[in-house]
């Protein structure tokens, strides 16, 4: 399942030049009871409207148990987030990150990115990330305000 996705840190409520838009594809997985989930994650640049314009490297999403609730903890690798990805324009060095997901409907969810900055800055990460399915057409939402970045 394609996704567009878009995270804010805490610190940074109410500037949504701070929101970082990401590619995520999850690929969900049934073996008996047991549901698991696997994907990948792509920035997309600042300016992107359209799916296709992504940026930086591939992280993987590693297989990971999804709770029958719909939600899931899923380690990954440390990555950079391109500069022109994100609204420091820094290549940031992101460490310790965990993608803490639940499944909401079949077009989305909601959740959140932890994880640490380790490089220009040290930073901790504390995201809340909403994703969506995109629109056939590869467009997504951007968002001009951050009262969407909740989970209920």
């Amino acid at each position: 399942m394609a996704s567009s996705g878009a995270c804010l840190d805490g610190s940074y409520v109410g500037d949504v030049s701070k929101v970082t838009y990401d590619l995520f594809d999850f690929n969900f997985t049934q073996s008996g009871a047991s549901i698991s989930v696997s994907g990948t994650r792509q920035a997309l640049t600042v300016d992107a409207k359209n799916i296709s314009q992504v940026t930086g490297e591939v992280v993987t999403i590693p297989v990971t148990p999804v709770k029958p609730d719909g939600t899931f903890a899923a380690a990954v690798a440390k990555f950079i987030e391109p500069k022109n990805a994100n609204g420091f324009d820094l290549d940031l060095t992101v460490d310790k990150g965990v993608y803490q997901f639940g499944m909401t409907s079949t077009e989305g969810g909601c959740g959140k990115f932890i994880g640490q900055v380790t490089s220009p800055l040290v930073q901790d990460v504390d995201q809340t990330c909403v994703f969506a399915r995109p629109k056939p057409d590869g467009s997504f939402p951007r968002f001009v305000d951050t009262s969407a970045f909740h989970c209920p």
